[in-house]
């Protein structure tokens, strides 16, 4: 079932946000993509994005993920992985990369609430990670970076797909 969430990065550094970074407003809103982030220090009362995952059609544990904040300029933009391995907001329909949501024990991932633990891997197992720090982010990436876990807050199940125009 498809369901709108939140990412959090929770580890010694503290609570970080998961966000669709935009380093220049004007350049933002004329380019294809954002890169998924996390600041490299905590930020109170820094809020995550939205992310809207959908089920796989085949069933096998994987996710199509698009930007679901209703005001941001990457709304409904599909989450695919860059040929160096980042995760960031891309324009069009198609489907972008498959994510699976590993949650520990088995825990379901179908009804609203909090998950502590969860990780991130790219549909070939690659685990997603913390990397290529610049300025005040971290990137999150598939090759390289420090592996991480995420606290998931799932806000709305049954959604239909924020698809972009």
């Amino acid at each position: 079932m498809a369901f709108v969430a939140r990412l959090v990065v929770k580890d010694e550094h503290g609570e970080r946000p998961v966000r669709v970074y935009q380093s220049d407003a004007t350049v933002a809103l004329h380019s294809d993509s954002g890169w998924l982030v996390t600041p490299q220090t905590p930020i109170s009362h820094a809020v995550s994005s939205a992310l809207w995952f959908g089920p796989a059609a085949n069933g096998a544990g994987l996710y199509e993920a698009r930007v679901a904040d209703g005001g941001s300029a990457f709304y409904g933009q599909r989450i695919d992985i860059s040929r160096n391995g980042y995760l960031g907001a891309y324009s069009g329909e198609e489907t972008g990369a498959y994510l699976a949501l590993k949650a520990p024990d088995g825990a379901m991932l179908a009804a609203a609430g909090t998950v502590a633990g969860v990780t991130l891997q790219n549909a070939d197992g690659q685990p997603v990670g913390l990397g290529g720090a610049t300025g005040e982010v971290l990137y999150l990436q598939v090759e390289g970076g420090e592996s991480v876990a995420f606290e998931l807050t799932i806000e709305a199940v049954g959604v239909p797909s924020p698809v972009a125009g």
